[in-house]
């Protein structure tokens, strides 16, 4: 991704505890870095959370230009990200990107060994039946009152569900219930968002 949609997006619009962080992950950003690129990730549904949708958006396109990796760790980043811009795409009826950007989530089934394809191909459907929908996580940080922690996980709890959402293909999960898990998900993030330092859930300290 090019490291200049950072500049781009880094406006004076933004709140300055979102300018600051995008400064910082831009001054260490590193292309090659899965860390970089999770911090993009988390970085960018922090601005859809925050309905900062023009930035969002640039962000999560800029995410999914990241040419397919058989590197698992790496492409679960860029996954995120294509799941986000499919959203705003969703939003904006655009059908033919939707289809480019969900053949580019599935060509991995279509490299390396035949077990590996199987391998890939089991724990996608898992995902879509919802099989990664654990709380419990959230739910002992939520008991410890580590509400940067909680937040962090319910930011990432949201990536799983818009996955299950945008690709449609749950025989477990009805759309309905998605979007109710997605509610409640976010209502419980705006209970605590007065409580978090945003940093720590960019920087995952």
């Amino acid at each position: 991704m090019n490291k200049k949609i950072l500049v781009k997006i880094n406006n004076s619009k933004l709140p300055i505890f979102l300018q600051n962080i995008i400064s910082e992950v831009e001054k260490y950003y590193d292309e090659e870095s899965i860390e970089t690129l999770e911090e993009l990730v988390r970085l960018s549904y922090l601005l859809h959370y925050f309905k900062l949708d023009e930035e969002a958006q640039i962000l999560s396109k800029g995410i999914s230009s990241i040419p397919f990796t058989n590197n698992r760790d790496l492409w679960c980043w860029v996954e995120a990200g294509i799941i986000l811009n499919m959203k705003y795409q969703r939003h904006l009826n655009n059908n033919n990107e939707i289809t480019t950007l969900k053949y580019k989530i599935l060509q991995k089934f279509e490299v390396g060994t035949e077990l590996a394809r199987k391998t890939n191909r089991k724990v996608f459907e898992r995902t879509l039946q919802g099989a990664h929908l654990s709380t419990s996580k959230i739910d002992k940080a939520a008991s410890q009152r580590d509400y940067n922690t909680e937040f962090s996980r319910r930011l990432m709890y949201l990536v799983k569900l818009y996955f299950i959402q945008e690709m449609r293909e749950s025989e477990n999960m009805s759309m309905k219930e998605i979007k109710k898990k997605i509610n409640s998900n976010l209502d419980k993030m705006k209970l605590i968002e007065d409580r978090i330092t945003f940093s720590n859930v960019i920087f995952n300290l």
